[in-house]
């Protein structure tokens, strides 16, 4: 009985969060506590943010302020794809595959399987296949992690590969176009030099 009560009031507080996110959603585009992304009403969520496509088609990719978790049930497949091709991944670049010119910004923890678009991140990146195109001020994490830009730590499993880091790349291999800071792992790779173990560029 006990255990029932329990369930109930879980189930209410959730009805409730959600109805205060659509409402605050019709009212004011923004979605507090709780929201879903794409969509084509929010533009803001503050709290927790649910992303459940990969294909925005033409809504647009809330910014959140909190948590974001990607729930996307085709991106289970993603760290294996990862693992077939690590090697030939390239450094990311802003996607405007659906016409969108801003990245969504994320104020806080992005936690994926797979980050299927480009976000701005100011924060924590958690992303086990990987970020694509992403600029990440903060410390980013995966087994491939592939940046528009890295402000900060990024600690690829396998490999790095980023376009603009300014800070440290740790991970099996490091690549960096443009890089103003050090490169930790068994081959590193800049404009300046190759190098194995720690090589950098300042």
């Amino acid at each position: 009985m006990k255990k029932a009560s329990l369930y109930f009031i879980v189930y209410s507080l959730m009805c409730f969060l959600l109805f205060t996110g659509k409402l605050n959603a019709q009212e004011n585009d923004t979605a507090s506590i709780i929201g879903f992304s794409p969509s084509s009403k929010i533009t803001t969520i503050n709290g927790l943010g649910f992303n459940y496509t990969i294909l925005a088609l033409k809504k647009r990719y809330a910014d959140v302020n909190g948590i974001r978790l990607n729930v996307t049930p085709i991106t289970i497949f993603m760290p294996f794809l990862t693992l077939l091709h690590a090697p030939i991944i390239k450094a990311g670049q802003i996607d405007n595959t659906f016409g969108y010119e801003d990245q969504n910004r994320i104020n806080g923890i992005n936690l994926t399987l797979f980050d299927p678009n480009s976000s701005k991140i100011n924060g924590i990146e958690i992303n086990i296949s990987g970020g694509r195109g992403n600029t990440t001020n903060g410390f980013s994490t995966g087994l491939v992690n592939s940046h528009e830009t890295i402000n900060g730590l990024t600690f690829g499993i396998l490999r790095n590969a980023s376009n603009k880091c300014r800070g440290i790349q740790i991970g099996l291999v490091n690549e960096c176009e443009n890089l103003k800071g050090i490169q930790i792992g068994l081959w590193n790779k800049n404009s300046k030099r190759n190098f194995p173990l720690i090589n950098w560029n300042f």
